[in-house]
């Protein structure tokens, strides 16, 4: 990636933060929010992350090395797959 491009996704997370503290906000002064039940969804991004980790070892099965990904990858697939059942079942 060339610096330009990491400036862009840089800026994305930063924007990204900031509507969800807005959005968070509002949902707590006026109890009212505004995504509905679409902002629990949000450990699907974890889990996403955590196969982006998972899938490349099947892909490419015969690159040597791509299974030291499964490591951090179940970590982050499990835990994601813990905070989306705490979510969608208000099981907190």
């Amino acid at each position: 990636m060339n610096k330009r491009s990491l400036v862009f996704v840089g800026a994305a997370l930063i924007l990204l933060g900031i509507v969800s503290l807005l959005l968070s906000g509002v949902a707590a002064v006026f109890g009212f929010n505004p995504l509905g039940f679409v902002w629990r969804l949000w450990p699907l991004v974890v889990m996403g992350a955590g196969l982006c980790f998972i899938v490349p070892p099947f892909l490419a099965r015969g690159r040597r090395g791509l299974g030291a990904l499964f490591i951090p990858g179940f970590p982050i697939l499990t835990t994601g797959a813990i905070l989306f059942l705490g979510s969608v079942f208000d099981a907190w």
